[in-house]
Formats: structure tokens, C-alpha cells, sequence
């Protein structure tokens, strides 16, 4: 049993009054989703799979079929998986549902919290991004139960996929000259993928498989035009591509997170044909003090709550030194901490996340997935045994162990065989504690050090 298993009942039940003692408006209860897959679930290709998803009291919101697979580069070297889903009918047509209140849509993602053990990082930052009105976007969720060919998995959270949509990324949709768009930076190595801002990127909306040639170029004359600006006697002339008040609170909300590679990796944009485009925050699990990177001395510890975001891009470097954005930073920062970012409002949505995440959940969902393997997951090269000691001796038709519910190794690893892929070069690690409320006390009191810290020296940004 895993060691965050302790004191989550006496924890989570003071969660249920205010600071005062005052009774507050209950948040939202768990949901329950039920996956029943014809074959394993792997990175690609998507597998057919009977999904259910009911709320809390039963009431079923969706009773079809959907195409999954795991989210692509989920959970390596972590045990615990994240999904992408494609709702379908048997037939193949796209179907659209509207999960608990977020708005009718096809595409979702089962966040598995990767190497987040409190499981209340993203779903923080991208509530308090949201907070700030003004049209910022960022994915909405919902925490639920999971239950993959009838064995439990534990908590998930249900969050909306990043794309161009009413009830999401609201833009125009593109005329086939590539000026709307929403567009994800790209490890790949692809020399046809458009290059800009020292990164390659890759379409969400329009479909990176359905573009065209005249999109392409659309989206490469946007990049080479920001490129050229910064490079030019004029730099604040680049805010007539990117927003500059969107472009300031993307900042401060990564720099809030000090998420490792909030800067580097998963940097969404979104742009309305004719306006400035504006960016999206997204994997936020790397954060508020955790890795401690222990093998670059170029890149200073991420586990204290001062200092800012170490890997910083050379865009970033340019677009923070512009006089007319660097003023922004501290006056939207001292805005926003009068309000939707003040000590109280953020530990608000803390103390909502704990009450939905009830005792008995919890304690479930770190005897399955034993969370205390962070610690030591990638420095040793293992994530550790999941969920048990049992047999692991798999179901092949489900993916996952028939007997106890540990990841089957085909479940378990992107390339389904973990034990040839060999340690990876040890580059983080993960603070221990005692149990889940341990977690929840660091996360709270790494926040409040943060908050006060760039308090102090926004200024100096």
C-alpha cells in the first residue's frame, strides 16, 4: 500500500468547512467513466472502446463508443497512463457530448496527473488562468472515477483537448489561407514542420493532417513576421502578432506554476484571422517545486519557490526585454493578486479540489498507483510496481493485469516491452513525503512562498 494513503479522512474532512467555519457551497462530486476496449490501449493507433460516463448520482451523459489511445509521451518514466478519446458511434461517425456543464465536443483527455501526486497542479492554473476574464482560455475538467475493462484505475481527470471550438479555443474557422488557426509547438523531427521562435510547430485546428500547402504557408509567414520584428529595430512592432496583455498573463501564470518546461515544450498558440494571437497554458504536472533537476549545473533546482522558470527560450529572453510588455508583467501581476490570484482565491480552489477528491478516492487511487515511486522513478529508470506486487501476467485482450488491475507491461510501456528500453539518463527527482495530506501541505506552502516571492520581485522580471 502506498505510503500517500495516511490521514487523507481527517484531512479532507476539515477541507469541508471555510476558514472561518462557515459551511460552504459543496463542489462538484466525482464522475465515473467506464472504458471497455476490444485491444490494448497504446501511444497510437486508437483502439475502439464502449464508454460510459455518468455523474456522480448515476445519471448517464453518454452511453456510445470512442476511438483511444494514451496520450502521446504519457507516463514515461511515470507507471500511470493518460488517454486521448474520439467520441464515435459503431458505425465510425463523430459523435459530441456535453461532460458535466464544459460544452458539447468529440475530443477529451484522461489526464492520469503523470507525476502529480496532489492531482490539483493543472486543474489549478488552468482555473485561475480562466479567472482572469478577458477571453483567456484554458481546458476546463472534471475529476472522475476510471474503470478500464471493468478493473479500477483510480482518479482521472476529464479535460478538454485544446482545439478550435464555441465552448473552447473560440476563433474563426480558417478560409484556407492559414491566418486562424491553433497551433502546438513540436519536438518532432520533421524538417517539413514550420519553424519559428527557435521551435517547430505543428496544427491542432485545422487538423495537422488535413492542411494544405496554402495553411502551411500561412502559418510560416505569421512565424517568420514575429522572427523578423524581434530581429528588427522596432521589437514592440511584434505585437501586432501576438497580444500583449494575453502574451503578459501566459507569462505570469507559468512563472505562478514555475512550471520546468512551461516555456520550452506543449506552448500552444491560438490566432483569429486579422488579430493578434494569444497563447494557452497546458501540462502543468513539472511544477510548484517539483523535479529537482540533478544532473545540468546550467540549470538551477526547481524545487524552491524563488527564482524564475530555468529553461528560458531566447523568444522569451526577447519578448521580456520589449519596455512596453515588461511593464505589463508587474502591472497585470499586482492586478490579479488584488483578485483571482490572491492568497485566498487560490487556496479556494485548493480546499474545492480536496472536497471533490473525497477520502475514500484518494486512498483507492494510491493503492493502485503507488505514487511513493516518484521519488526515486527517474533517477532508478523504474516507475516502480503501480498498483501491487501480484502477478503480472497480462489479459492481452485488456491491457491491463486480469487479476489485480497493475498495468500490463503492454499498458505500462510506450514500446510494451519496459525492460528492454534501459534506464534513462537520471535528470530528476522527486521531494518524498509521508502522505497524501504531506503532499497537499507542500503544494500549499510552496504556493504561498511563490506567491510571495514574485510579490517582491516582479519588478525586476
Amino acid at each position: 500500500m502506498s505510503a500517500l494513503v495516511g490521514r487523507v479522512t481527517t484531512f479532507v474532512a476539515l477541507l469541508a468547512v471555510g476558514a472561518c467555519g462557515t459551511k460552504v457551497t459543496p463542489p462538484p462530486e466525482l464522475g465515473a467513466i467506464d472504458l471497455t476496449c476490444r485491444l490494448p490501449l497504446v501511444d497510437g493507433p486508437k483502439v475502439e472502446c464502449a464508454l460510459e460516463v455518468r455523474e456522480h448520482a448515476g445519471r448517464v451523459l453518454y452511453e456510445d463508443h470512442a476511438m483511444v489511445d494514451r496520450l502521446e509521451g504519457s507516463s514515461s518514466p511515470f507507471v500511470k497512463p493518460s488517454y486521448e478519446m474520439e467520441l464515435r458511434d459503431l458505425v465510425g461517425a463523430n459523435l459530441s457530448a456535453n461532460f458535466f456543464g464544459m460544452g458539447a465536443d468529440g475530443d477529451w483527455v484522461l489526464d492520469g496527473f503523470e507525476s502529480d501526486r496532489s492531482m490539483m497542479r493543472s486543474a489549478l492554473i488552468y482555473d485561475s488562468f480562466r479567472a482572469v476574464g478577458g477571453g483567456r482560455y484554458a481546458p476546463e475538467g472534471r475529476y472522475c472515477t476510471l474503470s478500464l475493462n471493468g478493473v479500477d484505475q483510480g482518479l482521472y481527470r476529464l479535460v478538454e483537448k485544446i482545439k478550435r471550438d464555441d465552448d473552447r479555443v473560440d476563433i474563426a474557422a480558417d478560409d484556407g489561407s492559414g491566418t486562424s488557426f491553433v497551433v502546438e509547438s513540436s519536438n518532432a523531427d520533421d524538417g517539413a514542420l514550420p519553424n519559428g521562435l527557435g521551435m517547430k510547430w505543428e496544427f491542432v485546428s485545422p487538423s495537422d493532417a488535413s492542411v494544405t500547402h496554402r495553411q502551411r504557408d500561412g502559418l510560416e509567414s505569421w512565424l517568420t513576421a514575429i522572427d523578423d520584428t524581434l530581429a528588427s529595430a522596432t521589437p514592440a512592432d511584434v505585437f501586432k502578432h501576438i497580444d500583449r496583455d494575453a502574451l503578459a498573463d501566459w507569462i505570469l501564470i507559468e512563472e505562478l506554476a514555475k512550471n520546468l518546461h512551461g516555456f520550452s515544450r506543449g506552448v500552444y498558440f491560438s490566432r483569429d484571422a486579422g488579430r493578434p494571437a494569444r497563447l494557452v497554458p497546458w501540462d502543468i504536472d513539472l511544477s510548484f517545486g517539483q523535479p529537482t533537476i540533478t544532473d545540468d549545473v546550467a540549470i538551477p533546482p526547481n524545487d524552491s519557490p524563488e527564482g524564475w522558470i530555468p529553461e528560458r527560450p531566447d523568444f522569451i529572453h526577447e519578448l521580456v526585454a520589449i519596455p512596453e510588455l515588461h511593464a505589463r508583467l508587474a502591472a497585470r501581476w499586482r492586478a490579479f493578486r488584488g483578485g483571482p490570484w490572491s492568497d485566498a482565491a487560490i487556496s479556494r480552489r485548493l480546499d474545492d479540489f480536496s472536497v471533490t477528491l473525497d477520502p475514500a478516492a484518494v486512498i483507492n487511487n494510491f493503492e493502485i498507483w503507488d505514487a511513493a515511486a516518484h521519488d526515486t522513478a527517474a533517477e532508478d529508470g523504474a516507475a516502480g510496481d503501480g498498483a501491487t506486487d501480484a502477478d503480472t501476467d497480462a489479459d492481452p485482450e485488456a491491457g491491463v493485469d486480469a487479476d489485480a488491475g497493475a498495468p500490463a507491461p503492454d499498458a505500462g510501456s510506450p514500446d510494451g516491452d519496459a525492460s528492454d528500453a534501459g534506464p534513462p539518463k537520471p535528470t530528476q527527482s522527486f521531494y518524498p513525503v509521508a502522505d497524501y495530506a504531506d503532499e497537499v501541505a507542500k503544494l500549499r506552502a510552496f504556493i504561498t512562498a511563490r506567491l510571495a516571492w514574485i510579490d517582491a520581485h516582479v519588478d525586476a522580471y
